[in-house]
């Protein structure tokens, strides 16, 4: 059952025809006796038949299919290669279909020799960011005629992502964070890491700076003061719209 659907998938719409050729006009022709319809219809056979050799002979030929870089910039080149080997002793088809960013692209091949190899570099357009597929590589057999096609992957299809430029902002000496604590100010706080000194209790302060052990020794109760450490914040906006 496979096989038969097979063959009706490679059947072009001129190989339809024929086959409705070939099943009426033999029945035409019992029915109303022309014989014209018979010749049609055997004709239709034989062309049918004399397709099928076209389609089921063999190929010598591996592709292999690569990238120059799998990821690029906007507007950096990039390139497909296509490396075409001949493998035994069928000559190569005329050429290959491969799809280049969702377009069929219909590539020629060179006449080679047995066990010889030849290079086709595609360039690729990156004058937009995203991911362009690229392949896979197709083969197709069909008969001078047109009546049946079949067609035959040869790679399998790769991705090429194209993103944003990478711009380097250049650094800023004031708020740079420079260790884990930060840049000291001369500001004080009373609530950082950086220790700077007591001081003496304030109506209002957070007993959770008491500095306990100090207020005993001094009989009064002394808070601790902190050197803020300030560090630098960085936004990056950005937008979906086009413009």
């Amino acid at each position: 059952m496979h096989q038969i659907r097979q063959a009706f998938k490679a059947l072009t719409g001129w190989g339809w025809a024929l086959v409705a050729t070939a099943l009426v006009g033999p029945l035409a022709a019992w029915l109303l006796g022309w014989q014209e319809l018979l010749l049609f219809g055997v004709g239709a056979i034989v062309l049918l038949v004399s397709a099928v050799p076209w389609v089921l002979r063999g190929r010598s030929i591996g592709i292999e299919l690569s990238l120059s870089a799998p990821r690029v910039a906007v507007g950096a080149p990039a390139q497909a290669l296509l490396r075409v080997r001949r493998s035994g002793r069928f000559a190569l088809p005329n050429s290959v279909d491969l799809e280049l960013g969702g377009v069929p692209v219909t590539i020629a091949l060179p006449k080679l020799s047995r066990g010889d190899q030849h290079d086709i570099r595609l360039p690729i357009d990156t004058s937009s960011r995203g991911r362009i597929d690229v392949g896979p590589v197709h083969l197709s057999h069909t008969d001078p005629l047109g009546i049946l096609e079949r067609r035959t992957r040869l790679s399998e299809g790769l991705s090429l992502m194209v993103h944003p430029r990478t711009v380097r902002i250049p650094a800023a000496s004031s708020g740079l964070v420079r260790d884990l604590e930060g840049e000291a100010s001369q500001d004080l706080s009373t609530d950082d890491v950086a220790f700077h000194s007591l001081r003496d209790y304030q109506p209002g302060d957070d007993p959770r700076i008491v500095h306990w052990r100090t207020s005993a020794k001094h009989g009064t109760l002394l808070v601790r003061q902190f050197e803020p450490s300030r560090r630098s914040d960085t936004v990056i906006c950005f937008t979906s719209a086009p413009e």
